[in-house]
């Protein structure tokens, strides 16, 4: 009898030092690049840019602000527009169009609307001390006019089915030919704030959402007349006017938000596989788009 509690002791004291065994994993040197996100519309009073830089998976010193980058805009390689660094974003304090969730240094330059045609090409140019220069080049596509829009007050039901939301429902011709991309939001005017950006969800098949934003591609309705459904949770007891912005994009920018979103819903979830977000950003990270936005009032009280 002694013999097996000498062996359940022994194989307890085996497992308990095993589990305190500490492996040491080599990682490959960091090289730290700039991280850069922008998105550019003709119709924007303001070009702006935010600069950062990646970190080492256990890089624990403190972010550098990055606040002496050169950062220019060209166009077809010859005439450029040259940025000027504004101020800090911690990513919580500035909602840009969704891009709060951001932090780095913010670059700015006056924009005027003749800079832009649809037969040009944009690149965006970034350099500073201690990184590789990087550099992204974007077209500009034709804007989309909406038909016709209808909003139905708890019209729709929530994808996991309990919940009524809102409906809004937008019909637009789209140009045949090509590949096509498109970018939603549902945007509420209050008399609390001047803007809020609202969570986008849909029982439409050809409608993703992404990160308080919608994409859609029209693989399964080029050159036809759409319709496609937004929903959004109700928040009508404070609305004065609902908006919907709908963006002509590219490939790059629609890429980038689905990876965006997947990144966002995998975080802290250990048993989510690892996301890598998408970048057109060439020797460094991130996102740059020209896309052209317009805005339709859909309801207004």
């Amino acid at each position: 009898m002694k013999q097996y509690i000498f062996y359940f002791l022994g194989m307890i004291i085996f497992l308990g030092t095993s589990c305190d065994q500490v492996v040491k994993v080599d990682l490959p040197p960091h090289e730290e690049q700039l991280v850069i996100h922008s998105y550019m519309n003709p119709g924007d009073s303001m070009l702006s840019v935010i600069v950062s830089h990646t970190r080492g998976a256990l890089d624990e010193s403190e972010e550098k602000l990055i606040d002496n980058a050169t950062v220019e805009l060209f166009k077809d390689g010859a005439g450029k527009k040259t940025f000027s660094f504004v101020q800090a974003l911690d990513g919580d304090s500035w909602g840009w169009g969704g891009f709060n969730e951001f932090r780095g240094a913010l670059y700015q330059v006056p924009n005027e609307e003749a800079f832009w045609d649809l037969s040009s090409t944009y690149e965006l140019r970034a350099s500073a001390d201690g990184f590789a220069s990087v550099s992204s080049e974007q077209e500009l596509f034709e804007p989309i006019e909406l038909i016709s829009s209808e909003y139905n007050p708890e019209g729709g039901i929530s994808p996991d089915g309990y919940e009524r939301l809102d409906e809004i429902l937008i019909e637009f011709q789209d140009k045949s030919g090509e590949e096509n991309h498109y970018e939603f939001r549902v945007i509420f005017e209050s008399e609390y704030d001047d803007e809020n950006y609202v969570w986008i969800e849909t029982q439409d098949a050809r409608v993703e959402p992404t990160m308080q934003t919608a994409v859609s591609k029209d693989n399964t309705y080029d050159g036809q007349t759409v319709t496609l459904q937004l929903m959004t949770y109700p928040y009508w007891d404070e609305v004065k006017k609902l908006i919907v912005e709908v963006s002509a994009i590219n490939q790059d920018k629609y890429a980038f938000n689905k990876s965006f979103f997947n990144y966002y819903m995998a975080e802290d979830n250990p048993f989510a596989e690892p996301v890598t977000l998408f970048t057109n950003i060439e020797n460094g990270r991130g996102i740059f788009s020209v896309e052209n936005s317009r805005r339709f009032v859909v309801w207004e009280e």
